[in-house]
């Protein structure tokens, strides 16, 4: 009975879960038991001695063997301790690797998109503003990080003209940049008559006008101020004046004037001014009791210089940009009405560029581009945009108020006029490329110019001078210094070589730098 009984309960103890007392690992060879049951059923060390564990059965009472020698399942427990540390330690390293990672991205938003930007200025003590963000005042020299791209610096001074610059800044880059402010230009007064159909001629060099007051035309040498008379043609009425920028010539529309010393009477003469018409016989001249003269200071006799008449038929012309090339209306006593362009001012080379064309009260402008022309009628008849190559005509500015000053932008692209809209007058910007208005300034004028392609100088009818700038769609004043009072404009006139601004009141002409 107790053999089997011991039997049994021997076969319940695995012998490969024996444990190393010594060395606390799991062992499959010799294996020692690590407890048994005492007698009274306690857990205690099989041999207390320290010698080798026996692996009989303790007895209990009555010598029956009552102490098994149970699995030591909790040794498995440090290798279980040792794989979840690694794990641990896996999960920290990809933590702080992850933490790392979003604060280098977040440095490189913060510290590294930037680059750094130099300024040095001109006078010293300015005011600083960039992007409406920064400011500071009283600096000559400025050194700032800003994030990487297009920025806008605006430096002022009393007594200086406001320097509006933009600039961009490259990440990981610094850049120098110097900013000169000048001084608030004085205005100047160039003359003290009424100047009437302004130009200027020879490539800026010269003011050229009627001098209403003296009758005669007149120019201001801009470099000297010297003013001269031109031509030593004394007239009493003009009607219109168109300059030409090369050399020094006028194209003039003199009501009744058919007779001036030393002149030439071209209008008899064939091919010249003169188109022939679509048949051999030339048609005869409808006169409309205005005289066409060429005035060219090249053209002198011994006598001085030879006004030309022009052909009777004339009822506008106009010189090309460039000054060697005229282009007119032509209206004919058959009825036939075209425009004509002549490759030489003195009328050789002619040719129709619109053989028909309706027209009451024409007038033309030759913009810049050299490709377009302009045809303006105030009585009744579309404004006309003209290729002067292909003859093709179409028709813009459906809303300009007749009568007002139309002006060329320096590109060729643009057209300035004064424009009905919703029955407020207003200032307006059509432009050429895509047929449409494309800006509209909300304010009254009383004058205009351009500066350049971008920008627009007016007048208001409080007599103030401001900028309008069209790509920004921003306006602000020009700022000018004047011991002459008040000025009241009229006419301006802007020279984009010598960047001045003239100002033509009813009897004085002033100039200042804008």
């Amino acid at each position: 009975m107790d053999g089997g009984l011991n039997q049994e309960k021997t076969n319940l103890v695995p012998a490969d879960l024996q444990v190393d007392t010594n060395s606390g690992s799991a062992a499959s060879a010799d294996p020692l038991p690590m407890s048994t049951l005492n007698p009274r059923g306690q857990t205690g060390l099989a041999s207390p001695t320290g010698g080798p564990a026996d692996l009989s059965l303790a007895k209990g009472a009555g010598g029956i063997k009552t102490g098994l020698t149970m699995p030591a399942l909790g040794m498995s427990r440090p290798r279980r301790r040792m794989q979840s540390g690694w794990i641990w330690l896996v999960w920290v390293i990809f933590g702080l690797a992850l933490v790392g990672v979003t604060i280098y991205f977040l440095l490189n938003q913060i510290n590294f998109n930037r680059g750094k930007i130099n300024f040095i200025f001109e006078p010293a003590g300015v005011s600083v503003n960039i992007d409406q963000k920064f400011s500071r005042s009283g600096i000559t020299n400025l050194s700032i990080n800003l994030k990487a791209g297009d920025h806008l610096i605006i430096a002022t001074k009393e007594g200086y003209l406001d320097a509006e610059e933009e600039f961009s800044v490259a990440a990981g880059e610094a850049s120098d940049m110097s900013i000169t402010l000048q001084p608030i230009p004085s205005v100047e007064l160039l003359a003290e008559t009424t100047a009437v159909f302004p130009g200027l001629i020879r490539r800026d060099e010269l003011l050229a006008f009627w001098d209403d007051t003296n009758k005669m035309l007149k120019s201001i040498n801009l470099s000297t101020k010297e003013i001269v008379d031109l031509f030593s043609v004394k007239i009493t009425n003009v009607r219109k004046i168109d300059w030409a920028n090369e050399g020094v010539a006028a194209l003039l529309k003199l009501p009744g004037v058919w007779r001036l010393a030393n002149m030439q009477d071209n209008r008899a003469v064939p091919g010249q001014y003169i188109p022939l018409g679509e048949s051999p016989k030339q048609a005869p001249a409808l006169n409309n009791g205005v005289a066409t003269w060429l005035f060219d200071g090249e053209r002198q006799t011994s006598t001085g210089m030879q006004p030309v008449l022009l052909n009777e038929s004339i009822r506008d012309v106009v010189f090309a940009p460039g000054g060697s090339q005229i282009a007119y209306f032509y209206q004919a006593a058959d009825g036939e009405r075209s425009i004509i362009r002549a490759e030489n001012t003195d009328g050789r080379g002619w040719v129709r560029v619109v053989t028909e064309i309706s027209a009451e009260n024409p007038r033309l402008i030759w913009l810049e581009d050299d490709q377009y022309l302009l045809l303006l009628d105030d009585a009744g008849q579309p404004d006309r945009l003209l290729d002067i190559l292909s003859g093709e005509a179409i028709n813009i500015m459906p809303d300009r108020i007749p009568g007002s000053l139309v002006v060329g932008s320096p590109g060729g692209d643009r057209i300035l006029y004064v424009a009905n809209i919703g029955g407020q007058t207003k200032l307006a910007v059509w432009k050429i490329s895509t047929g449409e208005v494309e800006k509209i300034l909300n304010k009254a004028v009383s004058s205009f110019v351009w500066k350049n392609e971008n920008t627009v100088i007016m007048s208001l009818p409080d007599n103030n001078l401001w900028y309008w700038d069209l790509m920004k769609d921003k306006e602000k004043p020009v700022q000018f210094i004047s011991s002459f009072g008040e000025i009241k404009s009229q006419r301006l006139l802007y020279s984009l070589l010598t960047n001045q601004l003239f100002i033509f009141e009813s009897n004085r002409i002033f100039g200042v730098k804008a």
